[in-house]
């Protein structure tokens, strides 16, 4: 059973009007006072680590109350508060001092920053159940504990639950490693492990003795066995600390020298069931007479609310009081009142000590129970018919009130506070929805459901092939072979190095040498994506061919300044060239690049825009070397309108050939070059072309699958075309 704690709003109204009454109370009776005494003067510092704020009062007044701008408030002199999520909080301070009769009030605006820093840490501990030995009840502090941290508690035994503070009964007795997973966004998640033991123990024996120092010979120690065992079968060891023992089951045992001694007395009954009790024993001059002992009771209108009723027996009338409460929190009061932020069972320890180091302790266990959360949570949903991916939530959960709050987390990154929303995810897969449910600030309660988002029914298939440049060795070209073109809508690479590009094809340049897993996605018209990854080797450069180096010149036709005519230039014999065109945006629907396998070329550019021209050139020597520079066109001057009009290449794809359509404004031959992705020559024909439409057909039966590029070159202009070989 998990339970829910939040602070009542009853006690937040009564302690907010009994402020306000002490405020308006000291304003009416001295107003002077307040403006003379520096003590009043309401002030703070704070500091923000995450999201948690840590405030510093200034004032010296004896009452403070903090209200932290997110319904959340306090009356520590320095509190600190851990705010749920980023944004901008004003944050009002109050002070009053009855002994000065005065008050003050100050605001400010605090900024909780949006970074990516993990603030949660999980904690939690357990217990077992005193009626059923199997059941674990398990008490999860951690922090923060707020609706935008998601909890997932893996039992050991293959079930697992997303309640705040779960109980768990185990089928099989044994040891289990219980996990527990926090979750605060889709980047920041935590774990904590530890080993729970569920087990059944016939072994009821308890042991217990009281001890009392002879009334004349104070190093003479007077044991009485308090253990209540069976009629027949136990036996007895003490050990007295001083290397010495006794089977007897009353024991007196002389010290021959003063000094602390642990004394331990183990039971056994039947030698199958055995229990050890051991407690410290002082012999000397300082006889330490402490015996730290308390009571508690629990407030019938504020549960989580407990009174400490000190009952610690000393002969010393200095003595210092150390409270643990459990939660974390301690106080030094002889008589404290403690509230609990949390429902659960907590350990509670008062430490006594006197200045002549004698210490005394005593633990009890205390159970907080809030029993206000008297609705379930629940919930249904259904997919769109038209879109899978779009999701109605229909909330099923029955509250008898309009104050409920409500929090969904889509477990995509994403929430929701609407009563019954409608989500849309971004992509297929399995998510892990919860609705939380709220009362003020002490009902909570979460449910959760797994919704799996189908792949619908992809027709491209992703696939790249790649290259290592010659010339620059950390640079990597990849060609786009994914099929069918036609159905691409966008592509997406990811470089295995943290950056990423949306080229068609694509080049890179890498900042090392080494071995990268290369991905790339396309996605089609109707949304859904293909991936294909392959591991890409970046080799050193080869230093022998340091020396070499290559660039080029070029000069525009003085009438048509979009044909540029190009020249390399090495500083060694150049026997081959290789020449890049690239434009960032498609043209007439196709990626742009072109590459020619020749010598200083004249090339037309028939569309304005930046281009990266590169010049891959081989030198005598065999040394590879590239040059690329950026060159803008800002005027195109044709002929006539043909050529900018699209080629038409039928049927794309293909699989025995391709007809090209071709207009010509007279007659002329026309070169036709097939090109494989990645610019390596396929094959080569002259055709005849008359004015008007020509038809031209390629046989493409003989070529591998993939994507070609085809130039068609007639008077002195290129012209391009692509088409897919199936």
């Amino acid at each position: 059973m998990a339970y829910h704690f939040y602070q009542p709003n009853q006690w937040y109204m009564k302690n907010y009007l009994l402020f306000l009454t002490l405020c308006c109370s000291c304003a009416y009776l001295n107003t002077t006072a307040q403006n003379a005494d520096s003590s009043c003067n309401a002030n703070f510092q704070y500091s923000i680590i995450g999201n948690t704020v840590k405030f510093i009062a200034a004032s010296q007044a004896r009452l403070h109350h903090w209200e932290f701008g997110d319904g959340s408030f306090s009356n520590d002199i320095n509190p600190q508060h851990t705010y749920g999520g980023p944004g901008t909080y004003r944050v009002l301070q109050r002070v009053y001092d009855s002994l000065q009769s005065c008050f003050d009030t100050v605001s400010r605006l605090i900024t909780i920053s949006t970074g990516n820093t993990c603030n949660i840490e999980p904690a939690f501990s357990f217990y077992r159940d005193s009626l059923n030995c199997k059941k674990i009840h398990f008490i999860n502090q951690s922090v923060p504990v707020s609706a935008n941290v998601h909890f997932t508690w893996h039992f050991g035994d293959s079930t697992v639950s997303n309640d705040i503070n779960p109980s768990h009964e185990y089928a099989v007795p044994g040891n289990y490693n219980v996990c527990l997973t926090i979750e605060s966004g889709t980047d920041c998640h935590k774990e904590l492990c530890k080993t729970v033991e569920a087990r059944c123990d016939s072994c009821t024996l308890l042991v217990k003795f009281e001890w009392r120092k002879d009334s004349v010979h104070t190093s003479t120690v007077i044991f009485t066995n308090q253990t209540v065992v069976p009629s027949t079968g136990a036996q007895y060891q003490w050990s007295f600390g001083d290397g010495t023992t006794s089977a007897d089951r009353n024991a007196v045992h002389t010290y021959n020298h003063p000094g602390t001694y642990q004394v331990c007395l183990k039971v056994s009954v039947n030698n199958t069931c055995i229990r050890e009790l051991c407690q410290a024993i002082v012999i000397g001059a300082n006889i330490c007479n402490l015996q730290a002992a308390f009571e508690f009771m629990t407030d019938s209108m504020q549960r989580n609310k407990v009174f400490f009723f000190n009952h610690t027996l000393s002969n010393s009338s200095v003595v210092h009081y150390a409270w643990k409460f459990g939660d974390g929190t301690t106080s030094n009061d002889i008589n404290p009142v403690h509230i609990y932020a949390q429902p659960g069972v907590y350990q509670v320890c008062l430490v006594a000590e006197t200045g002549d180091s004698c210490r005394s302790e005593q633990c009890r266990n205390i159970e907080i129970r809030i029993e206000l959360c008297n609705f379930t949570p629940g919930f249904e949903w259904r997919a769109d018919s038209s879109h899978t991916n779009k999701i109605y939530f229909h909330n099923l959960t029955i509250v008898s009130s309009t104050s409920f709050r409500y929090l969904w987390n889509f477990g995509d990154g994403t929430s929701s506070s609407e009563i019954n929303p409608v989500h849309e995810f971004a992509k297929p897969g399995e998510y892990q929805v919860c609705l939380v449910v709220e009362l003020g600030n002490l009902c909570r309660k979460v449910t959760c459901q797994k919704i799996i988002i189908h792949v619908p029914e992809c027709n491209v298939h992703a696939k790249f092939e790649w290259r290592q440049d010659g010339q620059v060795p950390d640079k990597i070209w990849f060609a786009n072979t994914s099929q069918p073109v036609a159905n691409i809508w966008k592509t997406n690479w990811s470089y295995g190095d943290g950056t990423s590009s949306q080229d068609f094809n694509s080049f890179h340049t890498y900042s090392n040498t080494g071995k990268y897993y290369v991905c790339l996605k396309v996605t089609s018209l109707n949304g859904c994506g293909s991936y294909f990854c392959d591991s890409v080797i970046v080799k050193p450069p080869v230093t022998t061919c340091d020396s070499a180096h290559v660039k080029f010149e070029y000069r525009r036709d003085s009438i048509k300044p979009n044909i540029i005519s190009f020249t390399a230039v090495g500083n060694q014999s150049l026997v081959k060239q290789r020449w890049i065109f690239t434009r960032d945006s498609s043209v007439n629907g196709i990626p742009w690049q072109v590459v020619l396998e020749q010598n200083n070329p004249t090339f037309i550019f028939t569309v304005g825009g930046w281009y990266n021209v590169c010049l891959v050139a081989t030198t005598a020597n065999n040394c590879v070397k590239e040059y690329c520079e950026k060159i803008h066109i800002e005027a195109v001057v044709a002929d006539s309108g043909h050529r900018e009009i699209p080629i038409m290449v039928f049927p794309n794809p293909a699989s025995h050939s391709v007809r090209l359509l071709l207009n010509l404004n007279s007659r002329a031959s026309v070169s036709v070059t097939v090109l494989s992705a990645i610019g390596g020559l396929q094959q080569r024909m002259q055709v005849s072309g008359q004015a008007g439409n020509n038809m031209i057909t390629i046989p493409v039966d003989k070529l591998s699958q993939g994507q070609y590029l085809v130039q068609l070159r007639y008077e002195n202009q290129v012209r391009w075309a692509r088409f897919q070989k199936l």
